[in-house]
This record gives C-alpha cells, sequence and structure tokens, in this order.
C-alpha cells in the first residue's frame, strides 16, 4: 500500500518573503549603481542571483499545482540519463557570479572577494566536467522487474513491488522523490562487489532524507510529479508493467 500524498503545495509564506527581499535588494542596487557602480553591480549580481532562485521556486510550486494528468507512462529499457545541460547551466552562473564578486568586490572585505574567487573556481570546475563528461552519472531505468537507479560505481533494480512509499518532498528548496524499500535483501546490485558501497549510500540516505533512496528530478529534466505520478503506476499497477517489456520489441 502506498503510503503518500500527491497533492502539491502552494508557495508558502517563506517563499513569497524570499521573493519580496529579492526585489527589494535588486532595487536598492539599481538605486546604488550610478553613484557606486561597484557596489550596485554586486548587488545586483548576487541579489538578483538570488531573487531568480526565488522566482523559480516559487513558479515552479505553482506549475506542479497544474498538474492533472490521469495516466503517464514511459519507455521501457531506456537509460533517462541527468541533462548535463543543467550542470553547465549551473557552473556557469557560479563562475560568472563568482567572477563579478571578484572584479568589483574592492570596496568589501578581503574574505569576501576570496568567496567569490572559490565560488569561479567552483562554477568552472562544474562546468569543465559536465562538458567533458564526468558529471552528473548515473541514470533511472523503467523494466518490467522494477526501477534502476545507477549511481558511480553501482546500480540496482528496485522490485516494484518493494516499493513501499513513494513522497514528493524537497531538499533545500529542490524538489527530490523519495522512495521507501521494505527488503533491502530484494535489491539486485551490479557489480555484486560493489554492495557494501551501496548499503553505505543507502544508509546514508536514511539518515539524512527518510528514505532509501532519494532522487532530485531537476538533474533529470523531470518535474517532480511526473515521476512520482509514473512510478506510482507502475508500483499500484501491476498490468501497466508489461508495457515497459513490449516497448522494447
Amino acid at each position: 500500500m502506498i503510503q503518500d500524498d500527491p497533492r502539491h503545495p502552494p508557495p508558502s509564506f517563506h517563499d513569497w518573503m524570499l521573493l519580496a527581499i529579492g526585489i527589494v535588494f535588486v532595487a536598492m542596487g539599481l538605486l546604488i549603481l550610478p553613484s557606486k557602480p561597484d557596489v550596485g553591480i554586486v548587488t545586483l549580481a548576487f541579489f538578483g542571483s538570488c531573487l531568480g532562485v526565488f522566482a523559480n521556486t516559487i513558479l515552479r510550486k505553482l506549475r506542479y499545482r497544474k498538474f492533472t494528468a490521469s495516466k503517464v507512462d514511459v519507455v521501457g529499457g531506456i537509460p533517462i540519463r541527468p541533462k548535463r545541460a543543467v550542470m553547465i547551466g549551473l557552473g556557469g552562473w557560479f563562475a560568472a557570479l563568482g567572477s563579478i564578486l571578484v572584479v568589483f568586490g574592492g570596496s568589501y572585505p578581503p574574505a569576501f572577494r576570496a568567496i567569490g574567487g572559490l565560488l569561479a573556481v567552483l562554477g568552472v570546475v562544474l562546468a569543465a566536467g559536465a562538458l567533458m563528461g564526468k558529471w552528473p552519472g548515473g541514470y533511472l531505468q523503467f523494466d518490467p522487474a522494477g526501477l534502476t537507479i545507477s549511481q558511480r560505481g553501482w546500480r540496482t533494480q528496485i522490485p516494484w513491488g518493494s516499493i513501499t512509499a513513494i513522497v514528493e518532498g524537497e531538499y533545500h528548496s529542490n524538489p527530490v522523490l523519495l522512495l521507501a524499500v521494505d527488503d533491502l535483501a530484494s535489491l539486485l546490485v551490479e557489480p555484486p562487489e560493489a554492495r557494501v558501497k551501496a548499503y553505505k549510500a543507502i544508509a546514508h540516505s536514511q539518515t539524512w532524507m527518510g528514505a532509501e533512496f532519494a532522487i532530485m528530478t531537476t538533474h533529470y529534466g523531470i518535474d517532480l510529479p511526473v515521476l512520482a505520478a509514473t512510478v506510482r503506476r507502475y508500483v499500484t499497477n501491476t498490468a501497466a508493467r508489461g508495457e515497459l517489456g513490449q516497448r522494447l520489441l
């Protein structure tokens, strides 16, 4: 029995307050810009970035509330890999923001510019690694027997019947699909020698996320309600699982 709640809450008061704060500081940056260009640019870059994040969170929650699909399915046997464009965009954003903090942060304490430098380096590393295909890694795959979740160095197939809870949640304002299973022994881990590593990762997820598996849906370019509804369908509808094998023919 699936013990979850597919309803999607609206943006919270906290979300709207953060948006309002972002708007106020961006307006202040615009006012400061003519008299103190360096301070204005830093303010606009930093709080403009924050404003973008806050606005995206609100728009995402409003979009999730409009999700009304009565049926969802997926192509079986095909790995669904994380979107490299997401990581490249994130890296580019960090690199640009960090560079602005370094170049125009002369009136701020040295620690401020040092943080900007670290942020720029992190952004370059993220973007370069994504462009070279080093990350993000792993994939999701839907098969008649279960859902395969692949991580670096190991992958496991979760039998549909072993999934006991599907929870749509958030982690640091990022949408995450939480999956609980009733029997770790039922998991097929490959390669077999990676079972210890896989169990450590699962235990870490249990401790920090409250479920054996946590899927950050943004990485895959999939809306949380869509992925949750898809998994829910194959867990609750035994007959539908056969479709995943037929699509390979």
